[in-house]
Formats: C-alpha cells, sequence, structure tokens
C-alpha cells in the first residue's frame, strides 16, 4: 500500500502482514524479498498485524489499517549512531535539513524523503558548518552519512581537479550584510527576466499569481499586518527596478505599506458570487506591473460570505520564485497565528537580504568565473544536428517560432499513485531523484515523435548556494539547456544515467544566464539560428497550507494564459499531490498556435506508459 510521510510528503511502500504465530523483523522480511523483488519494489516499512481488518464485504478495510512508525533504513533498535566526529556534524545537518529528530549513518538520504532542492541544501549547509565545498554528485554517488563521511575525508586526494567548477564551489565566500552605499545591480535570474519582459513587456507570464480560499472566521486586520510585516522583513517587496546610465539598478525603498484591497461580493445572489470572484481574480493576473514603482505585489481579499473570503496574490517574477512562495506562505500563517492573538512576531530578523546575495553572486561569479562557465555550455552545445526550425512530425507543418503570438493554454494529466511510489522506488535503488526519471521519460516521449538524435530541453534549477539565502525571498532560479544524444537502441537506463550527469554538470554551470548561453551558442554557428529547444520543465516544490487558525486551500482561476518564452512551445510543470493522495500532476502549457488539445492529449497519452517502462524495464532498448 502507498502512505505518505506526513513530516516530509514523500511517499513510501508499506507492508502489511498478519501473523499470529511468529514474530518477524523488518529485516528477515527485506532480506526475504530481495531474493524475488527488485531493489525499488521493497516496502520500506513493515506492519505485523494478527489480523487484517475486513470491512462488511469481507474486503481490507485501508482506511483502518494502522500506520507504520515513523521510517529509517534501520527501523528495528539498530539505529547506527555515528562514530566519528565528522559523522556526528553530518548526522545534525541532516536532521535540520530533513527534519528528523534522529537518523541513522546508513540512512539513504533519498530514501528519507531528500530530493534535488534539499540536496542543494544539504551541500550549502555542510560547506556552511563545515568550511568544506564537495560537489553535488557527491551525494548521489554516496547518499548515507558513513558513505558521504569517507567521500570527504578522502577529498583532498581524489576530488582534485575533476572539473573547474569544483574548485569555484570550493572558494565561495560567506554571504554576509552589505553596505548600501553603492548601485545595487540586478541578480543574474532578474536579468534574464528583464530581458524576456523588455521583448514583450504586455506579457503576464512574468506574473507569479495564487489564489487562497479561507473557510472559517478571518480577521482581514490581521492578515493585512501579516503582508507589511513580510514587506518590512523582506527588503525586495520593497524594490523596483530602475536605468541608471543605461543599466538595471535595485532602488530599494526604507518603507512600505500595502492595503490590503477588500471587495465584498455578498451583495450578489448566492448563485453569482464565485463566477464574480473568478472573474475579478482573472482581471487581477492580467494587471501589468510598471518594475519602475513599487509595490511588485498586489494583494486583494474578496468576501464571498461572512466565513469564506478569497484572498488574490499578484507579484512579479523579478521579486519571488517557486521556493520563495513556500516561504511566503509560511510567514504569512506563522504572522496571522501571532497577529490574530495580540501576540508580536515571532520571526527572527533576517541576517542577509536579497540586495546582499545580488552583490555577493556579482563579487564571486566575476567576469573569469562566468567566461569558464561559458565555456562548459559551448562546447556541450555547439555542433547539434538539431540547430535549426524544427517540425511538428504530427501534422507536418512546420513551426513558426518566431511568432509573437504567446497565447497558451493548459493540458493536464494526474500520474496515479501506484505510478508515483514505483517511480519515487525506483529512483532510490540507482541513486537518482524523481525529476531525473520525469525528465528522461519527456526526452523519450520528445525523441519518439519528432525522431531527433538530439533532444534539448531546458529545467529550471534554484540558485540559492548558501544556507543564509534558503530562508530570503527573491528570485534565485536560472534555466539550464540540458542536451540528450538518443538512440533507438539505447537503453533507457544509460539514458537515465546520461540525464543524470547532464544534469549535474549543468547545475555545477548554472551561474551563465540560459539567453547569454543561447546568445553565445547562435554566435558560433554557421546558420546563425536558434537552438531548437523543445519544451521547458520545472519542479514545482510542495506547498503546505496545514496548521492555520481556520481552512485554507488553492482555487484554480480561469485566466487567459501566455507562454514564458515564445520560442520554446512547452512549458511542463510537474507538482507533487497532497499528503492525503500520493500522485503527481502533469501540466502542459502549450502555444495555441502550435498546438490543438487534441494533438497535446494524443502525445501525452504516451507519457505514462513510457514512465511504467522505464520503472519495470530498465535495460530494454527505447525501441521497444
Amino acid at each position: 500500500m502507498a502512505l505518505e510521510d506526513a513530516s516530509k510528503g514523500s511517499k513510501y511502500i508499506v507492508a502489511y502482514i498478519a501473523s499470529k504465530t511468529e514474530r518477524l523483523t523488518s529485516r528477515e522480511l527485506r532480506q526475504f524479498l530481495k531474493k524475488s523483488l527488485p531493489t525499488y519494489m521493497i516496502p520500506a516499512a513493515f506492519v505485523i498485524l494478527k489480523a487484517l481488518p475486513l470491512n462488511s464485504n469481507g474486503k481490507v478495510d485501508r482506511k483502518n489499517l494502522p500506520k507504520p512508525e515513523p521510517i529509517t533504513s534501520e527501523s528495528e533498535s539498530t539505529l547506527a549512531p555515528p562514530r566519528t566526529w565528522l559523522e556526528e556534524q553530518l548526522v545534525e545537518i541532516w536532521c535540520a535539513v530533513l527534519h528528523r529528530e534522529q537518523i541513522s549513518i546508513h540512512d539513504d538520504f533519498f530514501e528519507l524523503g531528500g530530493h534535488s532542492l534539499l540536496a542543494t541544501s544539504l551541500i550549502s549547509h555542510i560547506q556552511e558548518k563545515l568550511a568544506i565545498a564537495i560537489p553535488l554528485r557527491s551525494l548521489f554517488a554516496s547518499p548515507t552519512i558513513a558513505e558521504l563521511s569517507q567521500v570527504i575525508m578522502a577529498r583532498p586526494m581524489n576530488i582534485e581537479k575533476q572539473n573547474p567548477t569544483d574548485e569555484i564551489a570550493e572558494n565561495l565566500p560567506p554571504l554576509v550584510a552589505q553596505g548600501r552605499d553603492k548601485r545595487i545591480p540586478l541578480s543574474f535570474a532578474q536579468e534574464s527576466i528583464w530581458h524576456l519582459q523588455q521583448l514583450d513587456s504586455e506579457n503576464c507570464a512574468y506574473n507569479s499569481f495564487f489564489v487562497l480560499r479561507f473557510s472559517g472566521s478571518l480577521s482581514a486586520m490581521a492578515l493585512e499586518s501579516a503582508f507589511n510585516e513580510i514587506i518590512r522583513r523582506h527588503e525586495i517587496l520593497r524594490t523596483s527596478l530602475v536605468i541608471v546610465e543605461g543599466q538595471p539598478v535595485q532602488i530599494i525603498s526604507p518603507s512600505l505599506t500595502l492595503p490590503l484591497t477588500i471587495i465584498d461580493l455578498q451583495n450578489l445572489p448566492l448563485s453569482e458570487r464565485t463566477s464574480e470572484a473568478q472573474r475579478l481574480a482573472a482581471l487581477q493576473y492580467q494587471q501589468h506591473f510598471d518594475l519602475s514603482s513599487v509595490p511588485l505585489i498586489k494583494t486583494t481579499l474578496l468576501r464571498l460570505e461572512p466565513q469564506e473570503h478569497w484572498l488574490i496574490v499578484n507579484m512579479h517574477h523579478m521579486i519571488t520564485d517557486g521556493w520563495s512562495l513556500g516561504l511566503l506562505l509560511e510567514e504569512l500563517r506563522v504572522l496571522y497565528g501571532a497577529f490574530t492573538n495580540g501576540l508580536p512576531s515571532p520571526l527572527p530578523e533576517l541576517p542577509v537580504q536579497y540586495a546582499d546575495f545580488t552583490l555577493w553572486q556579482r563579487q564571486h561569479f566575476h567576469e573569469s568565473v562566468i567566461q569558464q562557465q561559458l565555456t562548459y555550455w559551448l562546447h556541450k552545445l555547439t555542433n547539434i544536428s538539431s540547430i535549426s526550425s524544427p517540425t511538428d512530425v504530427i501534422s507536418n507543418h512546420p513551426l513558426d517560432l518566431l511568432s509573437k503570438n504567446t497565447n497558451a493554454f493548459f493540458y493536464s494529466m494526474v500520474l496515479p499513485s501506484s505510478l508515483v511510489v514505483s517511480i519515487e522506488a525506483f529512483g532510490r535503488s540507482q541513486k537518482v531523484t524523481t525529476f531525473v526519471i520525469i525528465l528522461t521519460a519527456l526526452k523519450i516521449l520528445l525523441f519518439k515523435y519528432t525522431h531527433r538524435n538530439e533532444i534539448l530541453v531546458t529545467a529550471t534549477v534554484g540558485n540559492r548556494s548558501t544556507v543564509n539565502s534558503e530562508k530570503m525571498l527573491g528570485c534565485f532560479i536560472n534555466d539550464v539547456i540540458l542536451r540528450s544524444h538518443i538512440a533507438a537502441e539505447q537503453t533507457a537506463l544509460a539514458l537515465l544515467e546520461q540525464v543524470q550527469e547532464t544534469l549535474t554538470e549543468a547545475i555545477n554551470n548554472k551561474e551563465v544566464a540560459s539567453q547569454t548561453v543561447i546568445n553565445q551558442t547562435k554566435n558560433q554557428t554557421k546558420s546563425k539560428q536558434s537552438l531548437n529547444i523543445l519544451a521547458a520543465i520545472t519542479w514545482l516544490p510542495p506547498q503546505n497550507l496545514s496548521n492555520w487558525l481556520l481552512d485554507v486551500d488553492f482555487v484554480s482561476i480561469e485566466r487567459d494564459l501566455s507562454l514564458w518564452d515564445k520560442e520554446i512551445p512547452l512549458e511542463i510543470y510537474v507538482s507533487s499531490s497532497s499528503i492525503n493522495n500520493p500522485t503527481m500532476e502533469i501540466k502542459v502549457l502549450c502555444s495555441k498556435e502550435l498546438f490543438t488539445h487534441e494533438t497535446i492529449e494524443f502525445l501525452f497519452s504516451d507519457y505514462p506508459k513510457i514512465l511504467e517502462q522505464i520503472v519495470q524495464s530498465p535495460t530494454s532498448s527505447l525501441s521497444s
């Protein structure tokens, strides 16, 4: 049975066993199952019962099955303690990052709920606490504390010169507060968005928009105070972007009060309130931000009934990203709870701000470092046979990706629980993240329908390279271009390994803006044509809406959509499911000019099948 760990949202397989006479241990059961099952199909937890609960039809009553004890790799009473000072430090770091009270030195990081974002966070914590740097790939190769400590101990002799970017990471200075007596440039992430926005200033794709539904007695005053405290805490929410001597810079307002606009819909007939709320929310999404003036965040509260309110939040992507959304929601929850009860803010002051990160980034990743990373990208992306205008192989009509029309629509599909659990278990067995498996399947799908051996996809990666940046609102993301050479005789497992290696390399060279890479690559080719990037994929971190003083959930709003980059015809967003329903949603944003609903539905109907084949037959050739 598939369950989810409420503390981390990671799925795992639980086996329920009825046994009246013999006391079996999880270790014995695992050893027995290893004889007939692959590693990724072995349950992570076992629950021994005298009898299975049955319903009135004589079937197993799943709702009354008890939940297992908290999972560790050594769930028996054999929790292996740290043996050295280094292992003690690593245990502390792992417990902090994974939010666990105890961890065995033999526990697998990814089996405990770790994913690519947490892996980056773990490496940052190691660098901060131990004053050393190790490449991200070390964690994938050595995902236990016992193994990773050996890598760190052997580091001086086996890590030297493996990758030039390792030396860059090794010399990262601490992120500290800096003076405001100098011009604050844009971060690399902001710079990329800035240039895209200048090309298409009316595009709402750069708006980061969400709507929350509050069910219960809501204090609008406490909510407004909570928002204004968040704005006081985070300089980036008081920041505008203006041109000074031909260059965009950040201007931070010393103070800013954001009034919460309240619109009362209770005068409308009950049957019309929801549709009117949808209309008003869609209108707010369409509003354009003037980047040269604050605020770049707007909030509106719709009152549908005394016990139902919708909160509309619209922010420009210049000041936020997916990770920031989770931080914003958590701070809003904590502050709203405190202010409702007449208490002061319990949140500690931030040691650094986004402007400090920007200055730090520009100082460390200077021209020579960027040139070194750019050299990697030019080597990786030049001499690609698919640098040409792509063709829609389904309709056999050329796709004009230079069109200025960016209107788009969403196609959505949900992967079933059983498949998601199998994917995550398979990933643990192969020491790759779920995202890598999802990405590999996408590349196989594009390979199948384009018949191209070179498949280029961009992936959005986080850029919170230090511990201090993890609690900071702001735009840290960058897109990296992932090139894969695919052949029909290749196995899924071989492609999986290639994608993992390519992604790790890309993360090590992620500071260069993707648009810079594209422009420089174009200049290196004789045709001067853009890279044929078929899709962009983004992993959306799960958002926690629990533990509020009232019920809160997201509202889906029907609105006109736009592509982020008009030259990329598909944008794929992957989001984890809720704790009570361990599934995964794949949302595909498609150009209306290039695709119909029927075409996309036909195309992506094969996606779950490809994922199943990867998990069930990883050594089969792609042609099969």
